[in-house]
This record gives structure tokens, C-alpha cells and sequence, in this order.
């Protein structure tokens, strides 16, 4: 969502595009935990997500789904950066389906703004090796969903980050 406000022009038109398609499950990447009407059950990852100052409406990643979540895990590992990692299970008409939802950071994180004490893909690839270990312990017929921050097929990115996202998905988990 870029973070629109969904009060907002821009905001009120995108989730007006995704309530369109009658969804049951929707994971937003920087967006507000109340972007979504009531009618939706919310599952966010931790609000500080390493960028001062911390907005509690705003979440690098949330899952929402028509029904309630259970088994909330907004932490992962003790490697992966704060904020930008959830899992939950929720039941959709297709039964029971646990979800993970990432916003991997993008390859100037903490380079031009922030903390400026990075340097490029630094936190894109350490995210991606604590990431490995957390996907080796969710169950295979999971989903993992949102802003991996690069381009797929690989164009601009460097070779070595296309491989670490392959790796952190493992053999049990495609890109669609």
C-alpha cells in the first residue's frame, strides 16, 4: 500500500481494487491495520520496524482474512528483524491454511534513510538467511506472502540475492 492512508484518495482506491475480488485472505505490505473494513480479522507484524518514529497504525506486513487468526507468531527468529514478519492460521472455504507474511527489505534499507549505517542488500540478505530457518519449520502446504523486494525474474538484482531467496524458500516452495 506504500503506506496510503486509507482515508485517503489513493488509499480508498486500493482498497476499493481489493475488496473487488471478494477475497477471504489479503496480506497488505506497508500498510495501516485498519486499512481493511471491520468486517475483517487483522493479524499484524510488531510495529517497530527498525524506522523511527514507530506509528502504531502502520505495519511493514499484515495478514487479514474473513475469519480469526490463531497460532500469531509476529517474531519468526531471534534473526530476523522486528516488524517485517508474521505467521497465523486462518480458515478460508478451502479449509485450514497457515500463512506467512514477510516484507524483506529492500536493498537500500538503512543505506539512504534510517540509520545510513548499511550498505547495500546488507539487510536484504541477512533477512533472507533468518528467513531460511524459519521457512525449514512451517508446514509445506503453507503460503508465504508479500514484498520480497526484488524483481522475479531476476533483472537488476544482484545474482547472489535471486539464489538467497531460492534458498530461503527451499524445495517445497515456488514463486507463482
Amino acid at each position: 500500500m506504500q503506506w496510503k492512508h486509507p482515508n485517503s484518495i489513493p488509499g480508498r482506491m486500493m482498497v476499493d481494487t481489493l475488496n473487488q475480488h471478494n477475497a477471504e485472505l489479503i496480506c497488505v505490505t506497508e500498510g495501516h491495520v485498519n486499512q481493511l473494513p471491520g468486517e475483517w480479522y487483522v493479524c499484524p507484524s510488531q510495529a517497530n520496524h527498525g524506522y523511527t518514529p514507530v506509528d502504531e497504525q502502520r505495519r511493514k506486513v499484515i495478514l487479514f482474512s474473513r475469519r480469526p487468526w490463531v497460532n500469531v507468531d509476529a517474531f519468526g527468529n531471534e534473526e530476523l528483524p522486528p516488524g517485517r514478519f508474521v505467521a497465523a492460521t486462518t480458515v478460508t472455504s478451502l479449509g485450514s491454511i497457515h500463512c506467512v507474511g514477510v516484507c524483506i527489505p529492500w536493498a537500500d534499507a538503512h543505506v539512504v534513510t534510517g540509520l545510513k549505517n548499511k550498505v547495500r542488500w546488507q539487510d536484504h540478505k541477512k533477512y533472507l538467511s533468518a528467513l531460511r530457518m524459519v521457512v525449514a519449520q512451517i508446514p509445506d502446504d503453507s503460503l508465504i506472502l508479500g514484498d520480497f523486494n526484488q524483481r522475479i525474474p531476476r533483472k537488476y538484482n544482484p545474482q547472489e540475492t535471486a539464489e538467497l531467496l531460492m534458498q530461503a524458500l527451499g524445495d517445497h516452495f515456488q514463486i507463482a
